[in-house]
């Protein structure tokens, strides 16, 4: 949790954070059908990075594609970097840990083994992966 900044002071910009807004408001404006819409969110929200000091020419899906290829990044929006996170943390070692996700194959060997373990695996991303029906 961030504290709160000073009376009349603007809390400072987490390009994480607004990235990931970002590309949920994106996808949801896409399953919607809305492909102008979000392009022009997109286009906005592109402004608004630049004007933070983030010289991004072209924020599309593309963007995304490129930049959320990996768990951990701002543009990424699926679960499973945040539950390979909590099996590390109740694995009590390296060793376990590897030998642990060694065993997982495929995408629900992990949810069983995150699901056999519940307490917020995904940093509360777990509904989301189950709706949209997986990574």
């Amino acid at each position: 949790a961030q504290d709160a900044p000073p009376p009349g002071q603007e809390p400072p910009f987490d390009f994480r954070q607004e990235m990931r807004e970002t590309r949920l408001e994106a996808d949801r404006l896409l399953a919607l059908g809305q492909v102008e819409a979000a392009e022009r969110y997109m286009e906005e929200r592109r402004k608004v990075f630049v004007v933070q000091g983030y010289a991004l020419r072209k924020l599309n899906q593309a963007y995304f594609a490129f930049h959320g290829t990996y768990g951990d990044s701002p543009a990424s929006v699926s679960p499973i970097f945040g539950y390979l996170q909590s099996v590390r943390q109740r694995s009590g070692s390296v060793g376990k840990f590897l030998k642990t996700v060694a065993r997982i194959g495929r995408y629900e060997d992990l949810l069983a083994l995150v699901e056999a373990h519940p307490e917020d695996p995904g940093g509360g991303q777990r509904a989301g992966a189950a709706a949209a029906g997986g990574p």
